[in-house]
């Protein structure tokens, strides 16, 4: 009776356990195992009862059968005390699906088994592997992202090579190529660097910035060949169906070891508008590797020194030598940065135009002359009319409130426009703008003399001596210095000198460096002049 009772309790067990989504199963010490819920197993070319455990091992997936019997004999060894595992089995159909496997030794007192159950979990790796997906590829290109980039490094050794591609205004080559052009950087990458390196991870790390990462330290005789060739073969590869100009696109190499303990996203970001700037290759060791860093210590404090005034000027005389007297200085900025030491305008002032601080910058000479002019007056009443020369960008003329600002500060200073003179350095820029030149006759409206600066450099435009309401004209050194040599430099200088008389325009040539300078240019008809020969520039205090 207790035996049938017993029966019928173990029929009821069994009913309930195949109506589980899970499967069921024991093992005794002889390794012969019953499973439960036919439903789940059946799934399983294996038999239900009387089975054994190599049965079972044999339909593991080949690579995750070491793990599982290790993980096995650990347990029996009572290492562990529960077991819990996930492996890939085969089903009847060939394919595999993923089981989450739990297990549990038992000792009764009479017998040593154990139980546990199976679970099928390839739904859920299936949305994991989806969600680790979208979570580490992009979604544009399918290259690895960011993220995957960034623990990538953060779990490796760090002793590979990254190199870095970056391409300028892919919003204009998206637009003009709808959309298809970040696809075909990629596969362009992809085969390119394929053929260069051995299998490397290629990742989109922003719209514009691609990395290419070999886990290996990269040699640098081949980072020599890469950098040399990639952007023209990249920009003519066969996969890329557009026109994109190799100046757009910028090369970096940085080795891994330098993203141990820095933000490395910035330091990528870092290398890539260094090169940009500098040619369109930046590698990042050795000089290059402290010229980026200078340059980024300068690109990060130059908004907070402008802000608290921590640039100043130097003045440097402009002298009619008909009278020898002083008609005008030119204020030239200059920076005393705290680490740095002395910084130079040809270092900052690209900076100050990239981060769109130019102006800020100006406004700052701008105040800074008139102040000394004001005191200089007062000091020596024979300097009540002379000027000031401050340097702009022929950018700023694009700014429509530069004339109305550039006012307010001469009025607060009490300084005549008149007094003023803005020379407009790169005018080839205003060549095919009305904007800018409509700008410029604004501002001489407003009473501020107006000089086209660098004339005969590559950077002045002939026909803004045409087309500007300009005072004054200075000729480039390079002119000068050509003139020398050259009879037909100095034939242009002496045209130069008659059209200015006949327009009422002041001719300045700069770079007069020495006697022989100074006495050919007087011979030519020019007597205005600045120079070193004449007068160094020189701190405002040893004037006023």
């Amino acid at each position: 009776m207790e035996n049938d009772k017993k029966s019928s309790m173990l029929k009821k067990l069994i009913h309930i356990f195949n109506s589980s989504k899970d499967g069921l199963w024991y093992m005794g010490s002889d390794e012969h195992v019953n499973f439960y819920n036919t439903k789940f197993y059946e799934q399983f070319n294996i038999p239900l009862t009387d089975s054994l455990l190599e049965h079972w091992v044999a339909l593991i997936h080949p690579q995750d059968q070491k793990i599982f019997t290790n993980r096995l004999s650990s347990h029996k060894c009572g290492n562990e005390s529960v077991i819990n595992s996930e492996y890939r089995v085969q089903t009847r159909s060939g394919r595999y699906i993923w089981i989450e496997a739990t297990g549990i030794i038992v000792d009764d007192g009479n017998e040593k088994y154990m139980v546990g159950c199976h679970r099928d979990i390839s739904e859920r790796n299936l949305l994991n592997d989806y969600l680790s997906y979208v979570a580490y590829h992009d979604d544009e290109t399918g290259l690895y992202n960011k993220q995957k980039w960034l623990n990538d490094i953060k779990n490796s050794p760090q002793n590979g090579t990254s190199f870095l591609f970056s391409l300028r205004n892919v919003n204009r080559y998206c637009k003009e190529w709808n959309g298809q052009v970040l696809k075909d950087v990629a596969s362009s990458l992809v085969h390119w660097f394929d053929s260069k390196l051995s299998e490397p991870d290629i990742y989109r790390l922003s719209k514009e910035t691609f990395l290419i990462r070999s886990d290996t330290k990269v040699s640098t005789s081949i980072i020599n060949d890469i950098t040399r060739i990639a952007a023209e073969s990249i920009s003519k590869s066969p996969y890329l169906d557009i026109a994109i100009l190799t100046s757009d696109i910028a090369i970096g190499v940085i080795h891994e070891i330098e993203f141990s303990n820095v933000d490395a996203f910035n330091l990528v970001t870092k290398v890539l508008d260094y090169a940009h700037e500098k040619g369109g290759i930046a590698i990042y060791e050795n000089e290059v590797k402290h010229a980026v860093e200078r340059h980024f210590l300068i690109h990060d404090s130059l908004a907070e020194a402008i802000s608290n005034q921590d640039l100043s000027i130097v003045v440097q005389p402009i002298i009619d030598t008909r009278t020898n007297s002083i008609i005008s200085f030119e204020a030239l900025v200059r920076w005393q940065h705290p680490k740095l030491g002395n910084i130079y305008p040809n270092e900052f002032i690209p900076i100050a135009e990239e981060r769109d601080l130019i102006a800020p910058l100006s406004y700052l000479v701008l105040q800074k002359a008139c102040r000394f002019l004001k005191k200089l007056e007062i000091k020596d009443a024979q300097y009540s009319r002379a000027k000031i020369n401050i340097n702009i960008s022929a950018l700023q003329l694009y700014d429509r409130s530069f004339s109305d600002r550039a006012l307010d500060i001469a009025k607060n200073e009490n300084i005549p426009p008149q007094r003023i003179t803005f020379e407009i350095t790169e005018s080839h820029i205003l060549d095919d703008s009305d904007t800018g030149s409509l700008a410029a006759k604004e501002l001489h409206n407003q009473g501020f003399n107006l000089s086209l600066d660098d004339f005969g450099s590559g950077y002045s435009s002939i026909t803004s001596i045409f087309r500007l309401p300009i005072q004054q004209l200075k000729l480039d050194r390079s002119l000068i210095h050509d003139s020398l040599t050259h009879n037909t430099c100095g034939d242009l200088i002496s045209y130069l000198v008659q059209h200015c008389i006949n327009n009422n325009i002041e001719l300045v040539a700069e770079g007069i460096e020495n006697n022989e300078t100074l006495a050919h240019l007087k011979s030519l008809g020019a007597y205005i002049l600045q120079g070193y020969g004449l007068h160094k520039p020189s701190p405002p205090e040893l004037w006023i």
